[in-house]
């Protein structure tokens, strides 16, 4: 193997275009709802532009600054989980007539990885996966209607991971109030400079009152987890209410979520391709044999790591190469690169087939994604990148299983 027009840095690069990484923060819990009082400010917090308001709505007010408790004990909330996209249908979908780019982070609505926040506010698009082709996002903006706006992808989309503490799209309260995620807009303060960070949606007072943060943390999402169950602090909106306004502690009885499914490679998932299980990038450099024991053996990876390097060294006149696994799913593939001092080099794919690891493809060049599809081993687009279209135009695009 000797080196080509490709160098394998810039191989490499381009190979893994389409990845990325990044975390999100997650939604933030309490054990307690007693808020003392803190100096009055008249900063504005945020709302989604699909509530948003303007103005100093609020509602009236109650003496006393501390937050009391209205239910306690009850069932467990339960948690409901949306498939985007949804095979079955049942989805209400409005394309949209504007691109919009995904930022490195999850969405913090979500049960898995490969999930996006994308656009501007006003977009509200805070809940979206991978339409299937790497080119459109799907972005659920009502739980309950289950309807959802396709969105034209500006750029590329990055890799994300399961966000650690995800926050709900939608609330359903013990009184049957019903509070969605708010991103966005113009919105007063509630008591003690509480955020709002869910807007009403029905059966509540509208832009009058908000499920808030926990004053001082206008960052969290104010959730109050007890055990199985879950609360929410609700209180009223409106710079009169900092000082006197009281905030409530009410029980959740349902909280939605979304979670991309495992035909568009969700971590865990059981697509067409088979399993597929977290990317991380090692950077793990394999110069004798010995060095496999750094990875981990998911369906013999040692022993398939090994053989590739004595390989790798016969083809090449047996002058010492390394392998260095530049990405990895241990459940389903890796990407490598393969080089020798004075002997060239190149990079490799590796792929699990019926639970054994294969070399799927070692070059110079991007690979034609028909190449890869056909060795039939499961291969994660997180791990493998950009791969080349059908002939004449040979277009770079994310691999697709």
């Amino acid at each position: 193997m000797r080196a080509g027009r490709w160098g394998i840095a810039a191989l490499t690069a381009a190979l893994l275009a389409a990845c990325g990484g990044g975390g999100s923060p997650g939604a933030q819990s309490a054990k307690t709802v007693t808020v003392t009082a803190s100096p009055t400010s008249t900063s504005a917090t945020a709302a989604p532009a699909s509530t948003a308001a303007s103005g100093t709505a609020s509602a009236p007010a109650t003496p006393g600054a501390t937050a009391t408790s209205t239910a306690t004990g009850g069932a467990a909330t339960k948690q409901i989980v949306l498939t985007l996209p949804n095979p079955d249908g049942g989805w209400k979908v409005e394309n949209a007539d504007h691109a919009v780019e995904c930022s490195e982070y999850p969405s913090a609505m979500a049960t898995t990885s490969r999930t996006y926040r994308c656009g501007s506010n006003a977009d509200y698009a805070v809940a979206c996966v991978d339409d299937g082709d790497g080119a459109h996002v799907l972005c659920a903006t009502d739980p309950w209607a289950k309807a959802a706006t396709r969105f034209a992808v500006d750029g590329t989309l990055p890799t994300t991971h399961k966000p650690s503490d995800p926050a709900p799209l939608g609330i359903e309260l013990a009184d049957g109030s019903r509070w969605n995620y708010r991103s966005g807009g113009i919105w007063p303060p509630g008591p003690q400079e509480a955020a709002a960070t869910y807007g009403c949606r029905k059966g509540c007072h509208e832009d009058a009152e908000a499920l808030l943060s926990p004053p001082g943390n206008p960052g969290g999402s104010g959730l109050i987890k007890e055990g199985d169950v879950w609360y929410a602090r609700r209180g009223p909106l409106g710079y009169n209410t900092v000082k006197t306004g009281k905030i409530t502690k009410e029980r959740i009885t349902k909280a939605w979520f979304i979670r991309a499914a495992p035909s568009s490679g969700s971590s865990g998932g059981t697509g067409a391709t088979g399993a597929l299980g977290p990317v991380t990038r090692p950077n793990l450099t394999i110069a004798e044999p010995s060095d496999v024991q750094k990875l981990p053996n998911s369906n013999g990876l040692r022993a398939f790591a090994r053989a590739q390097l004595a390989q790798v060294t016969q083809e090449n006149d047996r002058c010492p190469m390394t392998i260095t696994v530049e990405a990895l799913d241990a459940q389903s593939s890796a990407m490598v690169s393969e080089f020798g001092s004075g002997c060239g080099g190149g990079m490799a794919m590796w792929g699990v087939k019926k639970g054994r690891w294969i070399k799927v493809w070692s070059g110079q060049d991007v690979p034609l994604c028909s190449e890869l599809s056909a060795k039939g081993a499961v291969l994660n687009p997180d791990v493998i990148g950009r791969c080349s279209g059908p002939a004449p135009a040979f277009t770079a695009q994310r691999y697709t299983p």
